[in-house]
C-alpha cells in the first residue's frame, strides 16, 4: 500500500513506464510448460495421497457403523433371551410349533419392526442387519422381494446348540440357553457374513469358520482381512482372517472347554 503513491509519480514523470509496467505483469501472469509440468505433477502426488486417506476414513466409519449394529443386534437378543425362558433366537423348527422363523424375524419387533414381520421385510427394512463395508464390495443380489440382504450370520454352532430330533424326526431349534455358555465373553453370537456365491451377492443366515474360510477375499468386508463380531456378552471385537479360531473352541462352540 505504501508503494501506490511512488508508483503513480513515475508514470506521471514517463507514460513508457505504463507500457513498462504492463509488460511486467504479463510476464508474471504466464505459465512456462515446465511450470505447468510441476504444478500438475504435485497435483498428482498429492492426489495419490490424499485418496487413500479418504479410503482408510470411510472404512473407518463403515467399520464404526457395523460395531453400532452388531452391538444392537446383541442387546435386543438378550433381551429376547430374558423374555423366552433364557433362551436366545435361533431359527430352524421351534419347540411344539411347525414355523421356522429366523433369528433376525424374531428380534424383529425390538429394532422396529413388528411381529410376524416375514424374512424378506425384514431384511429389507431392518437398517442395523447390514453392515455398510459389505454392501460396499458386493450389492445386493435380485432375488425376489430384495431379500438375503442382510450381512450378518448367527454363528451355527449356537444355534444348534441344544437341538434335538422330536417325535416325528424332525430337528428342533429350541434356542441355546444363555446361562448354559461357559464364557459368554469368548463365543461369538453374530458376525460379518458370508456370501452363499461370491457371483451371487446373498449372504447366508448363519456361519461357520469353514464357510467363512471357503472365499476369505469376499467374506472379509473389513479392508478385506477382518470381519467384526459379537459376543454373548455383549461386547463388539475385530478379527483378522488368521486369527478365527477353529470350530472346537470357545470361539464358536459355546459349551467348550477353552
Amino acid at each position: 500500500m505504501l508503494l501506490y503513491p511512488f508508483i503513480l509519480i513515475a508514470i506521471m514523470k514517463n507514460p513508457q513506464n505504463i507500457r513498462n509496467l504492463k509488460s511486467a505483469v504479463q510476464r508474471l501472469a504466464a505459465f512456462t510448460l515446465i511450470e505447468l509440468l510441476v504444478v500438475i505433477a504435485i497435483i498428482g502426488i498429492l492426489a495419490g495421497i490424499l485418496i487413500p486417506a479418504v479410503g482408510k476414513v470411510r472404512e473407518s466409519s463403515n467399520s464404526a457403523t457395523c460395531v453400532s449394529n452388531l452391538r444392537q443386534i446383541t442387546a435386543v437378543s438378550l433381551m429376547y433371551a430374558n423374555e423366552n425362558g433364557g433362551r436366545l433366537p435361533s431359527q430352524g423348527k421351534q419347540p411344539d410349533d411347525d414355523s421356522s422363523t429366523f433369528w433376525f424375524q424374531k428380534i424383529a419387533p425390538m429394532l422396529g419392526g413388528y411381529a410376524g414381520m416375514d424374512a424378506a421385510a425384514a431384511e429389507r427394512e431392518i437398517e442395523v442387519y447390514r453392515c455398510p463395508s459389505a454392501l460396499a464390495q458386493h450389492a445386493p443380489g435380485d432375488n425376489p422381494n430384495n431379500s438375503l440382504i442382510k450381512t450378518y450370520c448367527i454363528n451355527t454352532l449356537l444355534n444348534a446348540a441344544g437341538s434335538y430330533d422330536d417325535s416325528t424326526g424332525a430337528r428342533v431349534f429350541p434356542g441355546m440357553p444363555v446361562m448354559k455358555a461357559i464364557n459368554p465373553a469368548k463365543t461369538v453370537i453374530y458376525m460379518d457374513g458370508h456370501l452363499a456365491i461370491p457371483s451371487m451377492p446373498y449372504w447366508h443366515r448363519e456361519t461357520g469358520r469353514g464357510r467363512l474360510m471357503s472365499s476369505v477375499g469376499n467374506n472379509f468386508v473389513h479392508s478385506g482381512t477382518s470381519i467384526n463380531v459379537a459376543y454373548l456378552d455383549g461386547h463388539v471385537g475385530n478379527v483378522t482372517a488368521d486369527e478365527v479360531p477353529e470350530e472346537d473352541t470357545l470361539f464358536w462352540n459355546p459349551l467348550a472347554l477353552q
